[in-house]
């Protein structure tokens, strides 16, 4: 899988929001607020490709959760990131 190009992550106070930045400029009509986890795990993917299993060892070790919650997590949000097009096969 991979994150879609041109999506950019941004805190304002304690919340995360993604934008994507077009060839007219940002677009602000299709903000996504983020947890502190998804930002967390779509800004150390990058623009790379992963596999559930790299998000889930991220998970585990930077919050320190067990393998059950983190694989339940990442299922989770990659499926809702897919729905809107954020993540790639």
């Amino acid at each position: 899988m991979k994150v879609q190009e041109n999506l950019f992550i941004r805190c304002i106070g304690d919340e995360y929001m993604m934008v994507c930045n077009t060839p007219e400029g940002m677009n602000y009509s299709n903000i996504v607020h983020l947890s502190e986890s998804a930002a967390f795990l779509l800004e150390s993917t990058g623009k790379k490709e992963f596999v559930v299993e790299d998000w889930v060892n991220l998970l585990m070790e930077h919050y320190e959760i067990d393998e059950k919650t983190a694989l339940k997590d990442v299922q989770e949000l990659i499926e809702e990131l897919q729905k809107i097009k954020v993540v790639i096969n």
